[in-house]
């Protein structure tokens, strides 16, 4: 495990201040591979973890860093199955995923247009908007529109149509390691990470689900090891 961590460490580019540091990293890291192993070693499983850059993150860490979605608690689910991408290439998608961290919204329309990434990169940070890098428009929009909570047909209809902005339950145990497949575990009501349903579809084995644009960035990848 000790040989794992390090090359984990080497991938990742990760180092820690200290001895004290990497042993307490390298604790949590170890925990998270063993649920890893034995979470895949399951059987009829529809999807598996690996480990990521997440890997010597608590469960509590990397609920504060990675989600902050600002809705009330206790809103209606709609589904338990999604089929993710970080980083990888899906021929419908405009754009590379990006680390929203803990952000709360933007107001494109209120802002009459949208600047373009390379005139306004975004930097993951709340705060003041900047008036003169928000002067160029790279679009806009003339509205939007609220698909009814709780109402799977009415997001149908609306994902057939373009993208539309959802929040998610990322709190479930192993969400943050998905590697590959359909994800059913655990959904609950505590709406916390926002991303982009983007399509949807039935996997070869018949679990109808969503195909979801995540927001952790590009470094949001397995890691075999």
């Amino acid at each position: 495990m000790a040989k794992r961590h390090q090359q984990w460490m080497t991938g990742f580019g990760r180092s820690y201040k200290d001895a004290a540091e990497k042993a307490s990293r390298f604790k949590i890291f170890k925990a998270n591979a063993a649920f890893i192993d034995t979470f895949n070693a399951g059987e009829n499983r529809s999807y598996t973890l690996a480990i990521n850059e997440f890997a010597d993150l608590t469960h509590e860490e990397f609920l504060s860093t990675r989600t902050g979605a600002m809705v009330g608690k206790g809103s209606a689910r709609t589904s338990s199955a999604f089929m993710f991408w970080g980083g990888i290439p899906i021929p419908f998608a405009a754009t590379e995923g990006i680390n929203q961290l803990t952000t709360g919204d933007l107001h494109i329309a209120d802002n009459d247009g949208l600047s373009p990434d390379s005139d306004y990169i975004y930097e993951a940070t709340d705060g003041s908007c900047s008036p003169e890098r928000a002067t160029s428009r790279a679009g806009k929009i003339s509205g939007y529109e609220n698909v009814p909570a709780n109402d799977e047909a009415a997001l149908l209809k609306a994902v057939a149509n373009q993208p539309v902005s959802v929040v998610i339950d990322a709190s479930g145990a192993g969400f943050r390691f998905h590697s590959s497949g359909v994800f059913t575990g655990e959904c609950g009501t505590e709406m916390n990470h926002a991303v982009t349903v983007v399509g949807y579809g039935e996997s070869s084995d018949g679990i109808k689900h969503w195909l979801v644009k995540n927001s952790w960035g590009s470094g949001w990848e397995r890691m075999d090891m």
